[in-house]
């Protein structure tokens, strides 16, 4: 399946209506490096680029 023509922006839209879900691993980041799921929400809405696009 090919990501949307600006996946980023798709992804900042869907944090900002709050139709979001984050997954068990960015959960164990959390809790090992110590932020919180705000901190992790804030970082999606700013800059960003996509580095890799793994397929189903």
């Amino acid at each position: 399946m090919a990501l949307p023509e600006k996946p980023t922006h798709v992804i900042q839209q869907l944090v900002e209506l709050r139709r979001n879900r984050i997954g068990w691993h960015a959960v164990q980041h959390m809790f090992e490096e110590g932020f919180e799921a705000e901190d992790l929400l804030q970082a999606l809405q700013g800059n960003m680029k996509v580095l890799e696009e793994l397929r189903d």
